[in-house]
């Protein structure tokens, strides 16, 4: 299963772009950029990650909140520096899941 986890300063609209890419072939992305408040966002192409899940939890770390389906789901927060530790915690939540 591909997996692309990864801070890029772009725009939601860039990095959903970037995240369909991945999931399309079956694979799960979690994207962040660093505005302010960050964007973050994670794309499932496999029925094993429940993007919606998943999200909550990383953007709990940004002092924020997230939602959506079990294929896309996105949210944010104001914690900006937290970003790495975000995307660290959603990696092995990715990991655990993908594991079954």
């Amino acid at each position: 299963t591909p997996l692309l986890v990864r801070q890029i300063d772009l725009s939601g609209k860039e990095l959903a772009a970037i995240g369909g890419e991945i999931s399309g072939k079956g694979g799960v992305a979690l994207l962040a950029n660093r505005s302010e408040p960050a964007t973050v966002l994670l794309m499932s192409g496999t029925e094993r990650v429940n993007a919606g899940e998943i999200i909550g939890q990383v953007c709990s770390l940004l002092g924020g909140k997230g939602g959506g389906s079990r294929t896309m789901a996105q949210g944010g927060g104001p914690e900006v520096q937290q970003v790495d530790l975000a995307l660290k915690v959603g990696r092995e939540r990715i990991l655990e899941a993908l594991r079954g």
